[in-house]
């Protein structure tokens, strides 16, 4: 009966965290394209307030 049980709340706990992945899941090439594009704006506001020059 244990053994039972215990396959069970295996069961369910597998099934959460499957639903949990499926909802907060991001492929890493969405987090860096993100990063970059925040990079490249951070950079823009960077060169407008004169704290980042042109490079040579």
């Amino acid at each position: 009966m244990k053994s039972k049980m215990r396959s069970q709340t295996n069961e369910l706990v597998q099934g959460m965290v499957e639903k949990l992945w499926d909802k907060y899941a991001v492929f890493s090439r969405e987090l860096e394209s993100e990063r970059t594009k925040t990079l490249k704006e951070l950079d823009g506001f960077l060169k407008g307030l004169g704290y980042l020059g042109e490079e040579t």
